[in-house]
């Protein structure tokens, strides 16, 4: 069906033209860093979950792998990430269903790749975040460069479903 047959159909449903867009409430948000994973040494981990509601993101920690994000629904979801550097120069990110858990961010395959930022200025925080349609079985990992040891609660990573 062609895109403007769609929207005729759907206004004939509901011919005020209003049409609702129900996205619900799904989201999981994670802080406190709590190191790196001791396989996969570029996966950030966090001691604390904040938020984990809706079923459309799986959250899931652990000490070998580090943290990981699986995607059940596709839609459209916002990524954002906060960390502090502590020592060399920090930088992180995200990937999606990345195999290179052991090499740097800025080392992986674009493909795999999905916001990177920096912060080169000792014990300050640095922010990254995008909005961007993932499909169902996606895995998101926060990704980084193992160099920051900070575990405030400043350290955070959040995946919100925000469109479908």
């Amino acid at each position: 069906m062609k895109t403007k047959d769609l929207i005729k159909a759907l206004q004939e449903e509901d011919p005020s033209g209003e049409m609702e867009c129900v996205v619900g409430n799904h989201s999981v948000v994670v802080h406190t860093g709590n190191g790196w994973g001791s396989t996969n040494i570029m996966i950030r981990r966090y001691t604390t979950v904040l938020t984990n509601v809706g079923t459309a993101i799986t959250y899931a920690d652990s000490a070998a792998n580090g943290a990981s994000f699986t995607i059940n629904e596709t839609g459209i979801y916002n990524l954002f990430m906060s960390d502090i550097r502590d020592a060399a120069v920090e930088i992180f990110g995200a990937s999606v269903n990345s195999s290179q858990l052991s090499t740097y961010i800025e080392n992986i395959d674009i493909a795999n790749r999905v916001m990177m930022g920096e912060e080169n200025v000792l014990a300050r925080m640095g922010n990254c975040s995008i909005t961007r349609r993932f499909s169902s079985g996606d895995v998101i990992r926060p990704h980084g460069d193992g160099n920051s040891g900070n575990t405030t609660n400043k350290v955070f990573f959040s995946v919100v479903k925000v469109g479908t």
